[in-house]
């Protein structure tokens, strides 16, 4: 508790409780929430690397790329 005064007089007392087990359920939700982002841009990047590899990997690409 902390005491909320004015001019020197308490007019009150402050309480602040925060429950356990809504705080670890946040944090969970979170981490959740990170891991799905993380997980998608990881799809995305392999994604556009597979296309990336595939362009490079025709054979019309590489003709022109190198002369022999």
């Amino acid at each position: 508790m902390t005491p909320i005064s004015r001019d020197g007089d308490i007019i009150g007392f402050l309480r602040l409780t925060l429950e356990h087990q809504s705080v670890i359920d946040h944090a969970k939700q979170q981490i959740q929430s990170t891991i799905t982002e993380f997980r998608a841009l990881l799809a995305l990047a392999l994604f556009l690397g597979a296309l990336l590899m595939g362009m490079l990997l025709r054979r019309e690409y590489r003709s022109r790329l190198l002369p022999w």
